[in-house]
């Protein structure tokens, strides 16, 4: 990116633990945000995963890769999560974190395609928030960054639990002295800073 004078990245957050690579071949993405402790299998044949335990290597490996990202003078912006799994949940439901077959947590059953960016089920916005939480405690010191929750690609009607994951996001902001920024995707990008 350097090379080329490019000094924008949006880091991408998956709502899957399979999906296609660079490469254009299907593969596992690790690490996860949330703990593998199974004992029974998810959809890819490793230990189901625990919504509610988040997985620090993760969030070290997204830290990493922001702090690097910075000290070459790209300015990174953190994806939430990825609303792209809206209109494309028939080909990658089989792999999502939500879905019942693979994870532990029975209260997650009502979740849908189309309602998991909602606010209908209040155990997977606890879960959401606690995420959202340490990614914001993780980033929130460095200023070359900011964070973006997605938005239903209709603009006329967006998904309340973007606006709620803004507004959440934004309230854990003021409670600290941050210097991150947060926006919905649809909103334009902010001026890169000198």
């Amino acid at each position: 990116m350097v090379a080329k004078n490019h000094n924008f990245l949006r880091l991408w957050a998956l709502d899957a633990s399979y999906s296609y690579q660079l490469d254009g071949n299907l593969g596992a993405i690790m690490p996860n945000p949330f703990l593998r402790i199974g004992p029974q299998l998810a959809s890819d044949r490793l230990p189901k995963f625990d919504i509610g335990k988040l997985n620090q290597s993760y969030f070290d490996r997204l830290r990493a890769r922001v702090v690097e990202a910075g000290s070459k003078g790209i300015y990174v912006s953190v994806m939430l999560t990825n609303g792209i799994f809206v209109e494309n949940a028939n080909t990658s439901l089989y792999s999502m974190y939500r879905n019942p077959e693979n994870n532990v947590n029975g209260d997650l059953s009502s979740l849908t395609n189309l309602t998991q960016y909602t606010l209908s089920n209040t155990a997977w916005v606890r879960y959401m928030d606690a995420y959202v939480d340490k990614v914001v405690d993780t980033v929130n010191d460095l200023n070359t960054s900011s964070m973006k929750s997605p938005m239903k690609r209709d603009r006329t009607r967006p998904i309340g639990r973007s606006t709620s994951l803004t507004g959440f996001t934004r309230a854990k902001l003021a409670n600290k002295s941050s210097i991150l920024s947060v926006r919905p995707l649809i909103a334009p990008v902010p001026a890169i800073p000198p």
